[in-house]
């Protein structure tokens, strides 16, 4: 009885050793496979870093040439409402002229010496005063 005991026993610490030897080999894999995931996690925490500086970098771009933009465009809106004041400008003189070309042709022969003649004697009394001085 004492030999099956025995034999029973060395299998017994046998299977047990195997275990240990084979745990110790899981572990080991384990580990590499940790320091490989280590790795791999610190060069995806460089790339993100990178990313991210180059992201804020474009963010600071997109926000200048946002406000450059915006500044051209109101530049361009205040030369388009002086136009638009040409516009009207010009549209008033057009209008104007005439207005005072046909005035001026509803003026009789009559009334056109008229004035000439208040012109002339306009300009001869400045004359008068220009020669006193």
């Amino acid at each position: 009885m004492t030999i099956p005991l025995i034999v029973a026993a060395s299998i017994i610490v046998a299977s047990i050793i195997f275990l240990i030897v084979y745990a110790v080999q899981i572990l080991k894999a384990v580990k590499e496979t940790f320091k490989n995931i280590n790795h791999t996690v610190e060069e995806f925490e460089e790339q993100t870093e990178a990313i991210t500086t180059e992201t804020t970098l474009l963010t600071n771009k997109v926000n200048n040439l946002t406000e450059d933009f915006n500044d051209k465009s109101s530049k361009l809106d205040n030369m388009f409402y002086g136009l638009e004041d040409l516009s009207n400008i010009s549209s008033k003189l057009k209008q104007e002229t005439k207005n005072l070309s046909v005035n001026m042709l509803s003026f009789s022969t009559k009334e056109l010496d008229e004035a000439t003649e208040a012109l002339d004697w306009g300009a001869k009394v400045l004359n008068v005063n220009l020669i006193k001085k």
